[in-house]
């Protein structure tokens, strides 16, 4: 039997993750990116998150940014700025995660990477800024991903995404 919120999540990861006696946030955050994906419940780059946030805030979920400025852009640096700043404003919990380099690997999935890259240089693939839609049905790394965002104190945490 569970008791307390440490002792529940552990056991919700045990069941999502059967050969795994914890599961982190940085792989609960790639389970999470992977089903919205597959939902299509994710929302990919500046422009399009914007366009989101301005019409439903109330139906994101998490707002994942990359925790690096590529070469100290400042365009990126302001763009990112006013995303988090909006997040805030409206109660979106907001994920830093380390480089964007993993999360080109997660959204690659069996995609050829020359084409993710080449996607990225024409603005395709913007991974500036990432949403996701709260689901209908919360899984369990949904809901890991949701009582962390709930249970940290830094407000911006920086999460690994395993490769």
């Amino acid at each position: 039997m569970c008791s307390g919120m440490n002792s529940t999540r552990i056991c919700r990861m045990a069941e999502a993750h059967p050969l795994q006696k914890s599961l982190t946030i940085g792989q609960a955050l790639k389970d999470t990116i992977l089903q919205a994906v597959a939902e299509d419940r994710l929302v990919i780059g500046v422009m399009s998150c914007a366009k989101l946030l301005e019409v439903s805030p109330e139906c994101v979920m998490v707002c994942i940014l990359p925790a690096s400025v590529p070469n100290h852009d400042v365009t990126f640096h302001i763009q990112q700025t006013l995303v988090e700043a909006f997040c805030v404003e409206h109660g979106i919990p907001i994920l830093k995660v380390d480089g964007s380099e993993n999360l080109t690997l997660t959204l690659a999935g069996k995609q050829d990477m020359a084409n993710i890259s080449n996607q990225q240089e024409t603005g395709e693939k913007d991974l500036t800024c990432l949403l996701v839609q709260i689901p209908e049905v919360k899984s369990c790394s949904d809901q890991f991903v949701m009582e962390f965002c709930e249970m940290i104190f830094l407000p911006h945490p920086r999460i690994d995404l395993p490769a």
